[in-house]
C-alpha cells in the first residue's frame, strides 16, 4: 500500500463520516453513537469488494446496511431469565412463561428437520445470503428455492405449535 493509497483511503473515510450522520439520523439514538464503528464496517465492506472511489449512492447503501445489520444484531433473540425480560420488555410473568416454552419448542423442532435443511435456514436468516444466490448453489430456480425455505418455515411452525398445545 503506497501512501496515496492511504489518502485516498482517508478521503473515502471521511466522505462516509459526512454521509453517515444523515443514514444514522434514521435510527434510533443508540446507532448514532456507533457512527465511527458503522463507518468502520461499511470501509471495511468496501475494501474487500476492491471499491477505492465508491458513488454517494453506494456509500449511502452500505453505511446503511452496515447500521441495518448493528441494529439487528442488538434486536436478535437470545434466551434471556423472566426477570431480563420483565424489564426490559414489561411482560408479566404468564407472558414470559410462554416465550420461554415456545423457545424450548422451537429448538426442539429445529432437531425434527434435516441437517441440510437446518444449513438453508442458518444460511438465509443469519448469514444473509439471497434466495438468489441460494437457488444458483443449489442448481433450482429461484421461485423452487423460495418455496423450499417456506416449507420448511411453515414445518417447523406447525411443529411447535402442534407440540405445544
Amino acid at each position: 500500500m503506497t501512501e496515496n493509497d492511504d489518502l485516498d483511503w482517508a478521503t473515502v473515510l471521511q466522505e462516509l463520516k459526512g454521509i453517515a450522520q444523515n443514514v444514522t439520523s434514521r435510527f434510533p439514538a443508540w446507532i448514532r453513537s456507533e457512527t465511527d464503528d458503522i463507518v468502520n464496517d461499511a470501509a471495511i465492506k468496501l475494501w474487500r469488494l476492491g471499491i477505492e472511489r465508491p458513488s454517494k449512492k453506494l456509500s449511502y447503501i452500505m453505511l446503511r446496511q452496515a447500521a441495518i445489520d448493528r441494529w439487528r444484531a442488538r434486536r436478535r433473540l437470545r434466551p434471556l431469565s423472566g426477570a431480563e425480560v420483565v424489564d426490559q420488555r414489561g411482560l408479566e410473568s404468564a407472558d414470559v412463561e410462554r416465550r420461554a416454552d415456545l423457545w424450548k419448542q422451537l429448538q426442539l423442532s429445529l432437531g425434527t428437520i434435516s441437517e441440510e435443511e437446518r444449513q438453508l435456514l442458518t444460511r438465509f436468516y443469519l448469514e444473509r445470503v439471497d434466495i438468489k444466490q441460494l437457488a444458483e448453489e443449489a442448481g433450482v430456480k429461484y421461485s423452487a428455492m423460495a418455496v423450499r425455505l417456506h416449507r420448511i418455515k411453515r414445518r417447523l411452525r406447525d411443529h411447535v405449535f402442534r407440540s405445544d398445545v
